[in-house]
């Protein structure tokens, strides 16, 4: 540790042209104490996160570190480290390395999100290193680590394997220009990582095991033509998995499969297979944009490098853009529809449909304008389902000066609607805004913030009603203080006001410091709800 403050210390003091230092430090704390409610606790937080980069010959040497105090073995890890290099952007007129040199996209250790595409590896933390190359026509990426460590359970923690992951892609052409790409993943459970996890059945002596060992295989093939200066393109992508429940099971015999399948993958009893697809072009021809999408997903299809996968899954979309009068006007609409059950093996389909659309008009001189229609619709063709739901929102505001104030005024509706077979579960909920903030002649900024939201249920209806006000007043050009109160009152179920204080100051080479305090008291319904709370919170920014 002491070599490496010594390194960024010489790097600091280092003033030659061929080397730049920058970076952030932040140190954030956070304490919220609660008096009375039971249903809460005091939590307290403390964050540290370092992002220095280092440059050399234009070559950028990136390292983020970050901690917490919460911080434990309990659940899965939230501290994180990372170290990138991006050798491509060495100037070439500046420093003589051989040809390959310049094609490394990039390298990353410690924390990595890579990104392969949607069925395979999609941004999920990776703890190890992933590295692109690109030389030529030639694409090639690899990645490898953690995705998940080891947690023991019991009645407070969730299980979990330490679970590996390998992949990898291989094809012609650049990652985002026209390319045919082929991509593989293995991850997989250490089974000795955790002792098993058992928990006892209801009325009987057996117990049945929480979690088991997986693991996951998935390969594709990934394809995208672009044209026209990128205004047509077509992008496609096919993937087939394999997910193995608990790899402690026997081995699968498949006299049909090939051998080296068997003897790549090792099939087991528990083990699925299924493929998903997707097939999506775009154009762009006079300021209009134009998409279509086609995503399949089967009933069987699992990728451990992916997060929010739905499976069992069709789904088509199209959509368009059209900009008017140099942008003045923006339209956007689009429709999706969806259904499961792709192999019958459920007893109903459930449907569903979404439209979306939206304009907006941004004339100067004139109050700006936006609206928003958005209605979903869920069915299904044996049960008795048939949900609706509809969301209308309408934002305008406008600057003006008035006794020689500049203000800044906006308004905000938004309705929402829900209605399905029982309307038991029926409601619809009107929400208004109105806000006006005040500049004055001299550093003093006032603002004010009116809030209704009234909710119609079935037998019964409530109302929210906020207000918060605040001032900030600016010193010295670089110290802001803002005090300001708030009130919110849902009738007879209860109320909740405050007031908070804000302080941000900058100072030259120190950095920039934020505080920021909070009190606040909530009285419910019932005696038992009420509590109050202080919630403090202080940062320290510095950036070079």
């Amino acid at each position: 540790m002491k070599k490496i403050i010594l390194l960024l210390s010489f790097v600091l003091v280092l003033r030659a042209e061929f080397v730049n230092f920058s970076g952030s430090v932040n140190i954030y704390a956070e304490y919220d104490a609660i008096n009375g409610d039971t249903l809460q606790e005091s939590t307290s937080e403390l964050r540290f996160n370092l992002n220095p980069t280092l440059t050399i010959y234009g070559m950028p040497l990136e390292f983020n570190l970050f901690l917490t105090s919460i911080e434990s073995d309990l659940r899965q890890a939230l501290n994180k480290y990372r170290i990138f290099l991006q050798p491509e952007k060495l100037l070439r007129e500046m420093v003589h390395l051989p040809g390959f040199v310049f094609s490394i996209s990039g390298v990353e250790i410690g924390t990595c999100y890579p990104y392969y595409s949607p069925f395979s590896l999609t941004g999920i933390p990776v703890t190890g290193g992933a590295v692109e190359v690109n030389p030529g026509p030639i694409y090639l990426a690899a990645t490898a680590g953690r995705v998940q460590r080891g947690v023991v359970g019991s009645d407070t923690t969730d299980a979990a394997y330490e679970r590996m992951l390998y992949a990898g892609r291989l094809g012609i052409g650049g990652k985002d220009d026209s390319h045919i790409l082929f991509t593989f993943l293995y991850s997989g459970d250490d089974t000795t990582s955790i002792p098993p996890y058992t928990f006892p059945v209801a009325s009987d002596s057996d117990t049945v095991e929480v979690i088991t060992p997986q693991e996951n295989y998935v390969v594709g093939i990934d394809l995208k033509l672009s044209l026209f200066n990128d205004n047509f393109s077509v992008e496609s992508e096919i993937a087939a998995s394999q997910l193995t429940d608990d790899i402690r099971m026997p081995e699968l015999i498949m006299p049909d499969a090939p051998s080296w399948f068997s003897g790549i993958t090792h099939p087991r009893i528990s083990s699925s297979f299924d493929y998903a697809y997707s097939v999506k072009s775009n154009l762009y021809i006079f300021n209009t944009g134009i998409y279509g999408l086609v995503n399949m997903i089967g009933p069987g299809f699992s990728s451990f490098g992916t997060s929010n996968l739905r499976n069992d899954n069709l789904a088509y979309e199209f959509g368009l853009d059209k900009s008017l009068l140099d942008n003045n006007i923006i339209f956007t609409a689009s429709n999706r529809r969806e259904h499961d059950n792709l192999i019958g093996s459920k007893t109903s389909t459930t449907f569903f449909s979404s439209y979306n659309f939206n304009v907006g008009l941004n004339f100067s001189n004139l109050p700006y304008l936006q609206v928003a229609y958005t209605p979903y619709r869920e069915s299904n063709d044996s049960l008795d389902i048939d949900r609706r739901t509809d969301i209308l929102s309408l934002g305008t505001g406008y600057n003006f000066t008035i006794f020689n104030l500049d203000n800044s005024m906006s308004f905000y509706y938004s309705r929402q609607s829900y209605r399905e077979t029982s309307d038991s579960n029926n409601y619809t909920s009107n929400s208004f805004s109105i806000n006006n903030s005040i500049d004055f002649n001299f550093p003093l900024n006032i603002s004010a913030d009116l809030g209704i939201i009234n909710t119609d249920y079935a037998d019964a209806g409530e109302r929210i009603i906020s207000f918060d006000m605040g001032a900030s007043y600016t010193s010295f050009e670089r110290w802001t203080n803002t005090i300001g109160f708030n009130i919110s009152s849902e009738g007879e179920k209860g109320s909740r006001n405050g007031v908070y204080f804000n302080s941000s100051l900058s100072i030259g080479w120190f950095g920039y410091m934020n505080f920021n305090a909070e009190r606040n008291f909530y009285s419910g319904e019932y005696e038992e709800e009420d509590y109050d709370e202080w919630r403090i919170i202080g940062s320290i920014l510095k950036s070079w």
